[in-house]
């Protein structure tokens, strides 16, 4: 966590010129993720440097945090007897799921014309999951499980941004995000957002 703040502070407080913004977001999970855990809505944090010498080009640096509500209170599941002579059905409950991201990448404006501007952009996430559930199987076995595991993964996005004065602008973005846990494979969620941001020099 040191290293990132050092990081942060060295990038920020180096550049003459760049955008303090924040981004409320509509979250949708999909696929696996999406069966077993609700829509949220939540927000980011983000940092945009504009130092580069082509005006089209911007980096953005982003945090923001996701927690997630299970559809039902308790799901069924299945697996395999120990002895192999058929299956058994259990049940799974989730307490807590959520999702805590580092955000890096750059937009590029396709369209940029003043006060008007679009702009496709690719991130890379990083980050870690905690979660917390208990899965249980009668009369075979039972488990509570709490804690944590990495993520890495990008995110695809495309925007439009609107300048409301010289130092305010205002974007909307559509975006689809996909992360990697080790132990369970890939998942998949949308994120549908509307932001402010404040230029400083």
């Amino acid at each position: 966590m040191k290293k990132i703040l050092l990081f942060a502070y060295l990038l920020i407080g180096t550049k003459s010129f760049g955008q303090l913004g924040i981004r409320i977001t509509h979250m949708r999970p999909t696929g696996d993720l999406g069966a077993i855990m609700k829509p949220t809505v939540s927000g980011e944090l983000l940092y945009f440097d504009q130092g580069f010498d082509d005006e089209d080009y911007r980096m953005r640096i982003g945090l923001s945090f996701f927690s997630l509500k299970p559809r039902m209170d308790t799901f069924p599941v299945y697996m395999p007897k120990y002895d192999g002579t058929g299956i058994i059905g259990g049940t799974q409950v989730f307490h807590s799921y959520k999702i805590y991201l580092l955000s890096g990448g750059y937009d590029y404006a396709v369209i940029n014309k003043e006060p008007l501007s679009l702009y496709p952009g690719i991130d890379v996430l990083m980050g870690g999951i905690d979660r917390s559930y208990d899965l249980d199987y009668p009369a075979q076995s039972s488990d509570h499980f709490s804690g944590g595991d990495y993520l890495v993964g990008v995110r695809l996005r495309i925007g439009g941004e609107y300048k409301l004065t010289d130092m305010l602008g205002a974007f909307a973005e559509i975006s689809r995000s996909l992360y990697y846990l080790d132990q369970d494979g890939t998942y998949a969620y949308n994120e549908y957002a509307i932001g402010l941001h404040l230029t400083f020099e």
